[in-house]
């Protein structure tokens, strides 16, 4: 387990190939970094619920990342944080998922 986050990786054989010279969301670190700019952009999100816990999953065969938010009060984590989808190749954020 990494602090703020746990990662598991799902695979397949298929592969895709990435026009871009080079996948710019290629790292866990990366694919954290755009899901924190996404995360804090939420207009339902108060201030005092911080960016404190991301599950990130990466999907071989998409060639992407999935993350899931856990938000915490007072001590306690819970879901109800954002999900989304971030390809390995370009960045791109989908499947951007908030649950009501």
């Amino acid at each position: 387990m990494i602090a703020l986050a746990t990662a598991a990786v799902i695979t397949s054989s298929a592969q895709q190939i990435c026009p871009l010279p080079f996948e710019v969301a290629q790292t866990e670190s990366a694919a954290r970094a755009i899901a924190e700019i996404v995360i804090k952009q939420d207009p339902s999100r108060s201030n005092n619920h911080a960016v404190d816990h991301l599950t990130i999953y990466w999907v071989e065969e998409r060639r992407s990342w999935i993350i899931n938010q856990s938000i915490q009060r007072d001590g306690v984590r819970f879901g109800g944080g954002l999900s989304m989808e971030i390809a390995a190749c370009d960045g791109r954020v989908s499947d951007l998922d908030h649950p009501r």
